[in-house]
């Protein structure tokens, strides 16, 4: 029974600690990339702005439309199968 509860902990621990990762790596890229766009308008010229509204737009179209990963409640479970 005890080997039961381990393995099953074990692999809720595991699938837990790869959706924090990948929820680290996302909020890294976004606080890079808010960064990099704060740097932009507060140092950039109002005419490089205006110059460069397109691919601004563009960057944050495309961060916007990209697909988040979806977290379930119900993926990992604080229910254990193997309590008996």
């Amino acid at each position: 029974m005890n080997q039961r509860l381990d393995a099953e902990l074990k692999s809720k621990l595991l699938a837990l600690l790869a959706q924090k990762g990948s929820i680290t790596d996302e909020i890294e890229f976004l606080e890079s990339m808010q960064g990099d766009l704060n740097r932009q308008l507060l140092q950039s010229p109002k005419s490089v702005l205006i110059a460069s509204s397109m691919e601004l737009i563009r960057m944050l179209k495309d961060v916007n439309a990209k697909a988040l990963p979806k977290y379930s409640k119900n993926m990992v479970t604080a229910e254990f199968r193997y309590i008996y």
